[in-house]
């Protein structure tokens, strides 16, 4: 379980689906560019609040939220 980012109370978190998706990655460096290309698969979740709230999006989003607000990790 995880606080909830609108109003902290406890949430669940329930994987959706998941969708494969090719990314890229570009560094300038010294005037060269480098790029690399991959194949990721991105777990979609949805975030369920006690209070009622509800959230959908990649699990990705729940690691930068939790640095960016303070969402904690609780054990059940």
């Amino acid at each position: 379980m995880i606080a909830c980012p609108g109003c902290g109370a406890p949430a669940t978190v329930r994987e959706k689906q998941a969708t494969p998706c090719r990314t890229w990655e570009a560094i300038n460096s010294g005037g060269k560019v480098c790029v690399t290309e991959a194949q990721e698969v991105v777990v979609i979740v949805e975030v369920f609040c006690a209070a009622g709230h509800r959230f959908v999006g990649p699990e990705e989003m729940l690691e930068a939220t939790k640095e960016a607000s303070g969402w904690e990790e609780k054990v059940a």
